[in-house]
């Protein structure tokens, strides 16, 4: 954790590539089965609850990137109800040319617990949602995923869930994803842990109407680059003392990884060519 100085006290931890080191997530859906085996039936309704980390590091997996992210992983299905038993479950986030992304949570390999279906237990669990639109997954790292999405961002509203004994497909009616503890400003950090609720998330960091083209990231502390100018401006008490802070904290900054050294430059110039 790097400390900032000037005039006030400014947090800014180091992040990988300049981005949003995100949160934990909170994923709601309902829907209807269309088809169902084991006594699951078309009609019956399916509700399910999932929290995982979307910081977690994930490693190669069959045809993604595999994730051990998951905390819980709640899914009932008509008279049926599952839940996450173990270790943490895994998130598969599938990115490839050909626009078949996905992302998919999986009991595997911790198991779930409930009733017996057609005489087998459900301790091989994986849940298909909503896939098919790369500009979701830019990548297969859980991280590029975003924090706040619904099923309007996916083409498509199928649900599949995979149990050991069979198959059940069904059609989403609702999909919700954000930040656990809710998130105002929708900057991905949850109100809770957010410094700045209410930031500034221009595309660019501009300052007293000067456009400084540095992408205007936000950092983990829920704070854009933005914001913390406007920090430093608000404290400073003359413009010399303004642009002399904007001048540490872009250095620290590019130091950081959250921008490139050039960008320096360009923060201080329009911080200097302000009132």
């Amino acid at each position: 954790m790097r400390t900032y100085r000037w005039l006030a006290i400014i947090l800014l931890a180091s992040l990988v590539g300049g981005r949003l080191r995100a949160t934990i997530v909170e994923v709601h859906f309902e829907g209807t089965v269309a088809f169902g085996t084991g006594g699951i039936a078309p009609g019956d309704p399916i509700t399910g609850h999932i929290v995982y980390d979307n910081t977690v590091v994930g490693f190669p997996g069959p045809s993604g990137t595999l994730h051990d992210a998951i905390g819980v992983l709640d899914v009932t299905v008509g008279a049926f109800s599952y839940s996450l038993n173990g270790s943490p479950g895994r998130i598969l986030v599938e990115n490839d040319s050909g626009g078949s992304d996905n992302i998919g949570f999986s009991s595997i390999p911790s198991g779930m617990t409930g009733p017996s279906q057609s005489g087998f237990p459900p301790d091989d669990v994986f849940v298909t949602l909503a896939g098919g639109n790369p500009g979701l997954f830019p990548s297969s790292n859980l991280i590029d995923v975003p924090t706040t999405y619904s099923l309007a961002n996916f083409p498509q509203n199928n649900f599949i869930l995979f149990f050991t004994s069979g198959a059940v497909f069904s059609v989403l009616t609702s999909l919700v994803a954000a930040p656990a503890g809710g998130d105002s400003d929708g900057d991905g950090v949850p109100d809770g842990e957010d410094e700045c609720p209410d930031s500034d998330l221009s595309p660019t960091v501009v300052i007293a109407g000067c456009d400084s083209g540095v992408e205007n990231d936000v950092l983990e502390t829920g704070c854009s680059i933005a914001d913390l100018v406007a920090e430093i401006a608000a404290g400073a008490q003359s413009h010399g003392q303004f642009v002399a802070g904007v001048a540490t904290l872009a250095a620290g900054l590019a130091e950081d990884g959250v921008i490139e050294e050039n960008d320096i430059g360009d923060l201080v110039s329009c911080a200097a060519a302000g009132p």
